[in-house]
């Protein structure tokens, strides 16, 4: 199965980003919570991200911007 095959899968998408949603939350969580920002800004700004993060990966995407070099 190439990469390009993967990556074209919706659900894929989804469970990718989620994947690095889960990775950076914490990361980001703890250095805001550092300067602190108070925790309900904090969740704000990580919902945001969380919605920007999904968006990203399931909408369309031009065919041309993303190119696949699979050998």
């Amino acid at each position: 199965m190439a990469l390009k095959d993967i990556m074209e899968n919706k659900l894929t998408k989804i469970i990718l980003a989620l994947l690095f949603f889960l990775f950076i939350y914490k990361i980001i969580y703890n250095i805001l919570i550092f300067f602190s920002f108070d925790k309900s800004i904090v969740q704000m700004y990580m919902a945001w991200i969380a919605v920007f993060i999904l968006l990203v990966s399931i909408l369309p995407q031009k065919r041309y911007n993303i190119k696949y070099n699979i050998i």
